[in-house]
C-alpha cells in the first residue's frame, strides 16, 4: 500500500499463499506497509504523477460495486491474519488480506505482471495500474485502481477505503467475512461505537488509565496492541520494558521493539482486556494500533454508511 510517512503495521511474514518465514536471521514482521496520506497526495501532484481524476479513482478503490448477493467467504489465513480470496479479471483465486490499517488496494507485482495489469502511471518505486474485474465472493468491483508492491509478503490488500456501504462482519472467533445491505440498530447498545475515519481508516475510542486514546483497528497487524516508543512512559506497565520482536518496514528495514505488560485494562467500549501486552515502536510516530493478536476474540461488525461499529466478544461457554 502506499502512504508517505511510512507507517508500520507489523506480523509475520507470509509468502505467496499464506506461508510464515524468515528472511537474514531476523524474526520478520509483515512488512509495515505504507498508506497514501495528504503528504503522499502532494509527492504525486507535485511529480506530475497523477492526475486529480486518478487520485480519487485511487482512493475510491473502484469506480462501480454490484452484488449478486450477500458475502458469506471463510477467512483462510489463520486466527491472525484474515486473508479472503479474490479474483482479478477472471483469474486466481489470490489471497488478499483484509486491512482496516490500509487506505488504498494493493497487489502484489508478480501478480500484476502475471496478468499483464494495464499500468495506468509508473512511480518512482511502484506502478498504479487498473484492474477491470475484481471478484469478492459475489461482491464486483469495476475498474479498480490498484498500487503494485515488490515487497507485499501477501498477494494483495484490500483497504479499508474500498468499502463504503452495507454492513461488513470479521467474524474472528468464527473465520468469517460477511459483507451485504444492512445497518445497526439506531439505539444506546453499549455494545456499539462511533468510529472516526482518518485517512479512511477507522479510529476507535480506547480507555486507559483514566486517559482517552484513538486507535486504528488495524486487522493487518499480528501483535494486539503497538504504540510509539516515544509515548512508553505514559503506558503503565507491570515492569520495565523488554526486548520484544524485531519488526521489518520496508522503508526503515529492521526496527527493534520493546515489549511490556500494561497493568492496568484496557477497554474498547464495552469491552476490557485485562493486562494486554504492549510492543513500543519507534517507527511510530502519533498514533496506536490494535491489531488482530487483540481482535481475534471478537466479532466486528462495520456500519459503513454511518460509521459506527459493533465489537461482541464470544460468548462464554
Amino acid at each position: 500500500m502506499t502512504r508517505l510517512p511510512t507507517r508500520a503495521t507489523p506480523s509475520a511474514t507470509v509468502k505467496p499463499r499464506g506461508r510464515v518465514g524468515r528472511s537474514r536471521g531476523a524474526l520478520m514482521i509483515r512488512s509495515w506497509l505504507t498508506r497514501l496520506s495528504p503528504l503522499h497526495s502532494a509527492f504525486f501532484s507535485s511529480q506530475r504523477r497523477l492526475t486529480p481524476a486518478e487520485l480519487e479513482h485511487l482512493r475510491r478503490g473502484s469506480q462501480r460495486l454490484t452484488f449478486r448477493g450477500p458475502v458469506n467467504l471463510p477467512l483462510v489465513g489463520g486466527p491472525l491474519l484474515p486473508l479472503v480470496e479474490v479474483h482479478l479479471n477472471g483469474r486466481g483465486p489470490y489471497r488478499f488480506l483484509l486491512d482496516a490499517g490500509a487506505n488504498v488496494v494493493s497487489v502484489h507485482q508478480r501478480i500484476a505482471d502475471e496478468l499483464n495489469l494495464r499500468v495506468v502511471k509508473r512511480l518512482r518505486t511502484r506502478r498504479v495500474c487498473q484492474v477491470e474485474i475484481l471478484d469478492l465472493g459475489p461482491a464486483c468491483f469495476q475498474s479498480a485502481l490498484v498500487v503494485s508492491e515488490m515487497r507485499l509478503d501477501v498477494d494483495g490488500i484490500l483497504g479499508f477505503n474500498l468499502f463504503r456501504e452495507g454492513l461488513l462482519t470479521l467474524d474472528y472467533p468464527r473465520q468469517r467475512f460477511r459483507w451485504g445491505p444492512g445497518a445497526l440498530p439506531i439505539t444506546d447498545d453499549a455494545t456499539l461505537l462511533t468510529y472516526e475515519l482518518r485517512e479512511r481508516m477507522p479510529y476507535v475510542p480506547v480507555q486507559v488509565d483514566g486517559r482517552t486514546v484513538w486507535c486504528n483497528l488495524d486487522t493487518g497487524a499480528r501483535p494486539g496492541l503497538i504504540v510509539p516508543l516515544g509515548s512508553r512512559h505514559a503506558w503503565p506497565v507491570v515492569a520495565a520494558p523488554d526486548s520484544g520482536p524485531t519488526l521489518w518496514n520496508q522503508h526503515e528495514g529492521h526496527i527493534p521493539t520493546q515489549r511490556a505488560q500494561l497493568s492496568v485494562p484496557l477497554r474498547i467500549g464495552p469491552v476490557e482486556i485485562h493486562h494486554p501486552e504492549v510492543l513500543f515502536s519507534p517507527a511510530l510516530e502519533d498514533e496506536c494500533l490494535l491489531g488482530s493478536g487483540l481482535l481475534q476474540a471478537f466479532t466486528l461488525t462495520f456500519d459503513l454508511a454511518a460509521q459506527r461499529v459493533r465489537i461482541q466478544a464470544e460468548p462464554a461457554g
